[in-house]
């Protein structure tokens, strides 16, 4: 993509040598806003499965500029520098001459546009088999999502879709039913906070157990 992306990558076990990879998109806003810390405070006390985390971040490291809504709003080129680039560099790095990883081993997770992403992830890449959509806010590109979705070839998805009050209630429903009618397993997760990290960090305990859970 011609830009400096920042990845910061946390390993909950790194004696355990096959665990599944999640990925999370706004990384570095997580990362300060203490999702981080909650995912290593869960982990310690049993709560989640281990596994290996990766949070990309938006901001270009050379400019400070973040990209996020370029990035997120249904782009083809985020979604190939996924596949093409990042993927292929944390399997060759992190697990070096071991054996191929799998889809079902990778899930992605975004809040808000992140979500979205998300979304757009979903009905166009086939590097992930779970994905956690945080208060998903479609608008900027829902027709173009909408039929991403109904086209789609991918099979045997797990989706988490999660709204809080007065949040992304409206955005949910079309993204249900169509993942439904594709056959998908699909959790709902609704709750009484609002589009903020407070909200979306008491969720991660839930969503990541949805998506590591075989």
């Amino acid at each position: 993509m011609n830009r400096s992306i920042s990845i910061t990558a946390f390993d909950t076990a790194p004696e355990v040598r096959d665990k599944p990879i999640v990925y999370l998109t706004d990384g570095q806003k997580m990362i300060e806003n203490g999702s981080l810390n909650v995912i290593e405070r869960l982990t310690r006390a049993n709560k989640v499965p281990v596994a290996f985390y990766v949070f990309v971040s938006t901001i270009d490291e050379t400019s400070g500029v973040d990209f996020r809504n370029e990035y997120f709003f249904c782009n083809e080129n985020y979604r190939r520098f996924f596949e093409e680039e990042l993927i292929p560099h944390i399997d060759e790095s992190v697990f070096p001459l071991g054996r191929k990883r799998k889809s079902k081993e990778r899930s992605l997770v975004g809040i808000s546009f992140g979500g979205l992403n998300a979304t757009y992830f979903s009905a166009t890449a086939t590097s992930f088999q779970s994905y956690g959509m945080l208060s998903p806010v479609t608008y900027p590109c829902q027709q173009e999502l909408m039929k991403h979705i109904a086209f789609s070839k991918n099979k045997d998805l797990k989706i988490f879709l999660s709204t809080g009050t007065n949040d992304a209630e409206r955005y949910l429903p079309p993204l249900k039913a169509s993942y439904e009618g594709k056959g998908y397993q699909v959790k709902m997760h609704e709750t009484d906070g609002a589009h903020d990290f407070k909200n979306w960090n008491a969720q991660l305990k839930h969503v990541i157990n949805f998506i590591l859970t075989p």
